[in-house]
């Protein structure tokens, strides 16, 4: 039984670090386990996090949805386009209530101030 702990390291990570290496002719002669062997200890070495927010998913990602499923960054980059596009329709309902809403307010605040100089003016004759 090994007491060391062994590190879980996601192969579409180990996949790409083996094609980095298939890139550099240095290690053209190597065997694809040996790739792999030396993708793993460089991944366990060296780890990057990082953090990406916002609408779309980070661009390596959106390359993996790619490599799996071709097209799919297209519909990804669609469905975002429709849903900012919603949004913005969204949106814009929201104001123009917003707009109507207080010009009503200020239109009856001016009746109820009419009616209240009025009824003032009639209990004081």
């Amino acid at each position: 039984m090994n007491s060391r702990l062994e590190p879980v390291v996601p192969e579409y990570e180990i996949e790409e670090v083996i094609d980095e290496c298939k890139k550099n002719p240095k290690l053209k002669d190597l065997s694809e386990e040996q790739l792999k062997e030396i993708a793993q200890i460089s991944i366990i070495v060296v780890r990057q996090e990082s953090m990406f927010a916002g609408p779309l998913p980070h661009p390596a990602i959106l390359k993996r949805y790619e490599k799996t499923l071709p097209g799919a960054a297209d519909r990804v980059l669609k469905m975002n386009e429709a849903n900012a596009t919603n949004r913005h329709i969204l949106n814009d309902k929201i104001v123009n209530a917003d707009n109507k809403r207080s010009g009503r307010g200020q239109i009856l605040g001016f009746i109820l101030s009419i009616l209240f100089i009025g009824a003032a003016i009639f209990v004081h004759i």
